[in-house]
This record gives structure tokens, sequence and C-alpha cells, in this order.
């Protein structure tokens, strides 16, 4: 069994430490996968996995055939690019940031649209690293309703309507 040890040492007053099971989570993941086939399951790797290590989560479910993982700020991706091979598409939860539109292409780090204003700066920026092809959340290859994120940053009323 592989396991990951989260200990609390050095925190006044933590009693314990704990103890993940990776082999498990791998199973647990594919498990999900064959459930949901033929979608797909995205793993949310943001806050390093919620305090578990995000490059030894995002490995452990990548073996297991996630390609798609979201993190919240753009500062995590880049830390968690090199843990992944370049097939995996990392999602940016907080949007595209002036200044890392270079960044982005060339690493296959993908921001998420939250707003009309950062639709509108997504579309005065060509994120293609040279390839001629554009990946973004808002490409919706099935034709499938785009639905806004409104819980944190997302979408104010009505401009669901407008894109």
């Amino acid at each position: 069994m592989e396991e990951l040890h989260v200990d609390e040492a050095g925190v006044e007053g933590a009693s314990g430490y704990l103890t993940i099971d990776l082999s498990a989570l791998g199973r647990n993941y594919e498990k999900l996968s064959r459930t949901v086939s033929p979608s797909h399951v995205a793993a949310v790797v943001k806050a390093d996995a919620y305090g578990l290590g995000a490059d030894q989560v995002a490995r452990t479910v990548y073996a297991g055939g996630c390609r798609h993982f979201f993190i919240a700020q753009f500062v995590e991706a880049k830390k968690l690019r090199p843990a992944l091979p370049q097939d995996a598409q990392i999602f940016v939860l907080n949007g595209l940031q002036p200044g890392n539109e270079d960044i982005c292409a060339s690493e296959n780090i993908v921001p998420v649209i939250n707003s009309i204003a950062q639709w509108r700066f997504r579309r005065q920026v060509r994120l293609d690293g040279g390839t001629g092809q554009r990946t973004e959340v808002a490409n919706i290859k099935n034709k499938e309703p785009l639905e806004c994120h409104r819980g944190r940053t997302g979408a104010r009323d009505r401009e669901d309507l407008y894109l």
C-alpha cells in the first residue's frame, strides 16, 4: 500500500497525523471514471490538494487516466505543471491574469473564463503557442450549453445570456 503521510508536527496543539492511501485513491478514481464513462472525471487539486499534496495526488489520478486538473490560482498551475506530462490540462479557476498569456499557451494551462471582462480580454489574446489551435473552457465541442460559474468570481446576472 502506497501511503502519503500528512503530519501536523510543529503545529501547536496538534495531536496526530493523517495517512492517505494513494493506491485506494487511484482505485477510487478509476471506479468513478468507469461509472461516468463516456464522460470524464477531473481532479480538483487546488490548495495543494486540500493539504494532501497536489503533486502526489495528481500523479496518482493521472496514472488512472485523469487528464484534467483544476486549481484556483495561476501560481498553483506553475507549481503543478512539472509534476504532470504535457497531455494533462491544468485549468485555472480564477481565469486569465494579464501577463500570463504566453506561459498559459506554452505550458498547456487553460484559464477558466469567469466574466465578460475576462472573455473580452481572452478574445484579444491569441493563446495558441504557435500551433494555430486555441484551447479554452468555452470551446464546447459537443454544443452543450455554456454554464457560467457564479459561485466565486463567476458571471453576474444575465452575462451568461451575452455569452
